[in-house]
């Protein structure tokens, strides 16, 4: 830049302006591989990059999701809710079970039907709370197991 177009340059506060506006949220909840094999998953300041196959479950709390892994470590997913989440993954491997869930096929170890009508699921991996799924959740769920 010349010497005299340097002051032409210079806002108000005497810094050259920014043209473009940087972005600086590094995932969104992307699975980031074309295959759907890869997540970011964020655990305290570092960025992991994940195995979804390695994700036991996504749950939601406080409208914050996470992913936790076979090893029970859990991730903050950057996903805006699950029903977006669960479009990018496999459907032959994660199913979601209500509005707090959804599950890996591989860390299922049981159900069983509750209330006559409804299915208990439970996990390989510790949860904290029971995994209830609704009558009509329960015959979609069954289905979804049926044709793996």
């Amino acid at each position: 830049m010349h010497k005299n177009n340097i002051g032409k340059q210079l806002d108000s506060n005497n810094t050259i302006p920014l043209k473009a506006k940087i972005q600086t949220t590094p995932c969104n909840g992307e699975v980031i591989h074309s295959n759907k094999s890869l997540i970011i998953g964020k655990c305290g300041n570092d960025f992991r990059i994940l195995k979804v196959e390695s994700i036991a479950y996504f749950f939601v709390q406080a409208k914050i999701i996470f992913g936790v892994d076979a090893q029970n470590n859990k991730y903050r997913i950057e996903a805006q809710n699950l029903s977006g989440l669960v479009e990018k993954l496999d459907k032959k491997l994660f199913f979601k079970v209500n509005r707090n869930f959804i599950l890996n096929c591989k860390f299922i170890q049981k159900y069983r039907k509750v209330d006559r009508v409804k299915t208990l699921i439970e996990m390989t991996t510790p949860v904290s709370a029971k995994i209830i799924v609704s009558q009509k959740g329960s015959i979609r769920f069954r289905n979804w197991i049926y044709n793996l």
